[in-house]
């Protein structure tokens, strides 16, 4: 499983990126601080070599309330881009 948790604490980050190692130290997870930087992530996952091991994330987590990007609009951005078989589309 890929997760991709998207909050703009970074001791939030930090915690939740712990807790879920605690559940499946298997899980593969990118942080993001905010929605852009997930929206840049998910145009990109799965084409950066250097990212390459983590793929396309089957799981987001995401706080509403951040700066740039809230959580809302995150889930606006996602909704219909995910296609079959964890590819990014359009």
């Amino acid at each position: 499983m890929t997760l991709l948790i998207v909050d703009g604490d970074k001791n939030d980050l930090l915690f939740l990126e712990k807790e879920f190692k605690k559940i499946d130290p298997g899980y593969r997870i990118h942080t993001c601080k905010n929605g852009q930087e997930a929206v840049a992530f998910l145009k990109h996952a799965g084409k950066d070599p250097a990212e390459a091991s983590l793929g396309v994330p089957t799981h987001i987590i995401s706080d509403v309330k951040m700066v740039r990007g809230d959580g809302f609009r995150l889930a606006g951005k996602g909704r219909g881009r995910l296609c079959n078989k964890g590819r990014v589309c359009g």
